[in-house]
């Protein structure tokens, strides 16, 4: 496995067959996931697609971002050379902002930072769903990011932890998210 933070590939080296490859091998998690959020609950998720983009490595979403209306994902080439476990943990965090996004306030956090989000959606239009609507949009960029985390455990059952110099999502051991990472 290479390393998480390994030196980007020149754009320029990637072919179009090397996209191929990635997108083939990121596929099948991609798949397996998303039907695991599909079956949560959310078919709104069957349009969620993902592209692999060379461009996205270099950026401050350095493996992987979701756009906010929650039905593209970008993943770098990068992802397919990495650990079964990190790619999973990548693609169920970025499918925890996919659901946040095509759901918006239909989650709620756990009462406690490293609990499972709790889903509300059969309350909306509720005084109490009108309330936490009102609190999701004004979140900042943890409660967004840590939304997304706590989405994934409550649909895979497994908590997310981030791991090595970059910090990067593992099922695998690692450490919370820590607060104020990009």
């Amino acid at each position: 496995m290479r390393s998480a933070c390994s030196r980007p590939i020149p754009i320029a080296d990637f072919s179009p067959t090397d996209l191929q490859i990635a997108a083939s091998v990121l596929d099948d998690y991609w798949q397996e996931l998303r039907e695991q959020f599909i079956a949560a609950g959310m078919p709104k998720l069957k349009k969620c697609r993902f592209v692999v983009e060379p461009e996205r490595h270099d950026t401050p979403r350095h493996f992987a971002a979701c756009h906010s209306n929650g039905l593209l994902v970008e993943f770098a080439p990068q992802m397919a050379d990495m650990d079964a476990d990190v790619v999973r943990a990548i693609m169920a965090h970025e499918l925890g902002h996919a659901a946040d996004h095509a759901y918006p306030g239909y989650w709620m956090p756990g009462p406690k930072r490293a609990d499972a989000a709790v889903w509300v959606g059969a309350a909306v239009d509720s005084p109490e769903w009108n309330k936490w609507h009102r609190l999701w949009q004004q979140r900042d960029d943890d409660q967004v990011e840590l939304a997304a985390d706590a989405i994934a455990l409550a649909v895979t059952g497994h908590r997310i932890n981030y791991a090595g110099k970059c910090l990067v999502q593992t099922f695998g051991r690692g450490v919370a998210r820590p607060l104020g990472l990009r």
